[in-house]
């Protein structure tokens, strides 16, 4: 059963019938386990979107499932069971600003609006991420893998202006590229040996 948030301000209490912002986000329910510290609290469900593109709403190719973010938070979403499955916590102060699955579905990789990438695998429990890329200076906006998945590539917005292709198992940027153009979509071609990229004014050919 989900129990309500107290308003720490508030000592408690809520002022009329307005909820509090952190009950309008997230919904805790309580676990018969208690910690030292008291009743621990599991998250049940969190409330809203923050998704403002194509690069933020993605589809697993081999699940099914959906990922989309909340603030600095990664959803992933069952449409048949209409549930939400899993959440990872990027640990960012900045939202997430671009995500990934990989081809065969096992990993995903996050953006968040300031310098960092990680990568999750998908199959495991862990409470941080399995990789963690870092070498942009100012905003991410979009990430994908190559069709083989031996590479990962970053673009940055307009203020970072980089296009980087990272060997990222191994955590290591392998290209510093510049843009002089914003670039609005990215794709591979099938056999992951071209990278072509569309934007102001540009249709490049990356090999």
């Amino acid at each position: 059963m989900s129990q309500p948030i107290p308003d720490e301000s508030q000592g408690g209490q809520q002022q009329g019938n307005q909820p509090s912002l952190a009950r309008q986000v997230l919904k805790f329910k309580k676990i018969s386990k208690t910690t030292e510290k008291g009743l621990e609290l599991n998250l049940e469900k969190i409330i809203g979107i923050t998704s403002k593109g194509r690069n933020t709403f993605v589809y697993n190719p081999v699940t099914g499932e959906l990922a989309y973010p909340a603030g600095s938070i990664a959803i992933l979403y069952n449409p048949k069971t209409n549930k939400q499955v899993k959440y990872l916590f990027t640990g960012s102060k900045k939202p997430i600003s671009a995500i990934t699955f990989s081809p065969d579905g096992k990993y995903i990789a996050i953006a968040c609006k300031g310098l960092e990438i990680s990568i999750w695998d998908l199959q495991s429990d862990n409470k941080k991420p399995d990789y963690l890329l870092k070498g942009h200076r100012y905003g991410i906006e979009n990430i994908l893998f190559s069709p083989n998945m031996k590479y990962l590539v970053s673009i940055g917005d307009t203020n970072d202006r980089g296009l980087f292709v990272w060997d990222w198992i191994n955590e290591t940027r392998l290209t510093l590229n510049k843009i002089n153009k914003k670039i609005n979509s990215a794709i591979f071609t099938p056999t992951g040996r071209f990278l072509i990229t569309a934007g102001e004014q540009h249709l490049k050919l990356w090999n």
